[in-house]
């Protein structure tokens, strides 16, 4: 099933706290002088246009980054990552860039990129974004099957995302498979795991998330950061979004509190609440 599109979303709330912890942690990465690897399960289309019709519909990048890009007393936390949001509109004006991007501009020339997208039209923009950049292989697979086939990474080190559409329920297994196909074949590398916080009750996916939060937690033994920013929790639907993140770098448990503290600040109600564990 491929009727999932990002382009609804980009530059929403969840993007903003992933994205932020793929720059922070391709960050810590690039400390080091030896090469990693950046592999994304599910690339989407590697770039947005704000001001399309798929974005205009909900708007939800309003509560997202443009809250962020319109205050001048971000946190330094954000600085990178903002910096990048503005360099990316040197292409298109409103443009709101996804996961691979962000981590293309933090790595250096002996880094490699894979890529994985299924859906026909993402893949092909996705193509075109990286068409110039060698680092990169763009492949038309199942994501959620690479981890067992491109891993051990040569340089022994890498940064997985894991960042499905969540249509289905079964997907839910499907990650938790991916990421044991992941960390059986390298138990070093640093894993992102995004999910959707749901309360949507007489749905089969109601409250899957955190089910799947509680089997990582038991079934890998590797050190881990959970992160959630719960945007209400009283609303219905798609209330909230989390990070699940396998061998967090040194320091990043940090910069995520002061960066959902900062997010949480923005809302005056003070609906918004975060939690970093």
């Amino acid at each position: 099933m491929l009727s999932y599109r990002h382009g609804f979303h980009a530059g929403n709330h969840a993007d903003v706290i992933k994205h932020l912890t793929v720059v922070l942690c391709c960050e810590h990465l690039a400390k080091k002088d030896k090469p990693f690897w950046y592999v994304d399960t599910h690339a989407g289309a590697g770039m947005y246009d704000l001001n399309s019709e798929m974005s205009r519909k909900n708007e939800e990048h309003l509560q997202g980054v443009f809250a962020l890009l319109q205050d001048p007393k971000c946190p330094e936390v954000f600085a990178d990552y903002l910096r990048l949001v503005k360099a990316s509109r040197d292409t298109v004006r409103q443009a709101y860039p996804g996961s691979p991007w962000f981590a293309a501009q933090m790595m250096r020339r002996s880094d490699h990129l894979d890529l994985y997208e299924l859906h026909p039209a993402d893949q092909k923009r996705l193509e075109q974004v990286f068409e110039r950049d060698r680092r990169a292989k763009v492949h038309k697979k199942d994501g959620y099957l690479c981890l067992k086939t491109v891993f051990p990474p040569p340089p022994r080190r890498a940064l997985v995302l894991i960042d499905p559409p969540y249509e289905q329920e079964r997907e839910y297994q499907s990650v938790l498979q991916s990421l044991s196909d992941g960390i059986g074949r390298f138990s070093t590398g640093v894993y992102i795991v995004w999910y959707p916080l749901i309360q949507r009750p007489g749905s089969p996916k109601n409250k899957s998330s955190e089910k799947l939060v509680k089997q990582i937690k038991t079934r890998f033994s590797q050190e881990q950061l959970h992160v959630q920013l719960i945007m209400n929790k009283d609303q219905e639907g798609m209330y909230g979004s989390g990070l699940a993140i396998i061998n967090p770098p040194w320091g990043l448990k940090e910069q995520l509190e002061s960066a959902l503290k900062y997010i949480c600040s923005l809302d005056k109600s003070g609906v918004r609440t975060f939690s970093v564990q």
